[in-house]
């Protein structure tokens, strides 16, 4: 057997390698495991700039989380001091309504 008597199953074994590497290129691109570098740096610099703007919105969110929370203190604090000082103003009612009916006062 000569070299010669090979030379189609040659041929097709070529061109199967050349049509499989091709075939298995096209997968890589469409399936975007093979990217261009450039395409790669924009891929990743997109993603940092998105992490970084969702870490500034949490740090927002929690600054009006914590405003908020002081503000409503503020709020339960002055409705503490309202409902006492409405203690105050019932006592003194009640005090005036007995000198103008006449009786004297008795205290709670």
């Amino acid at each position: 057997m000569e070299l010669g008597e090979f030379a189609p199953f040659l041929q097709l074994g070529a061109a199967g390698i050349l049509l499989a590497t091709v075939a298995w290129m096209l997968r890589a691109l469409v399936r975007g495991d093979w990217v261009s570098r450039r395409e790669l740096d924009y891929v990743r610099e997109d993603r940092d700039s998105r992490l970084k703007e969702k870490d500034s919105e949490i740090s927002e969110w929690r600054a009006a989380y914590e405003t908020e929370r002081t503000g409503r203190e503020v709020v339960t604090d002055q409705n503490r001091e309202l409902i006492s000082g409405f203690g105050t103003v019932t006592h003194t009612l009640d005090a005036l309504r007995a000198v103008a009916e006449g009786t004297r006062h008795v205290g709670p």
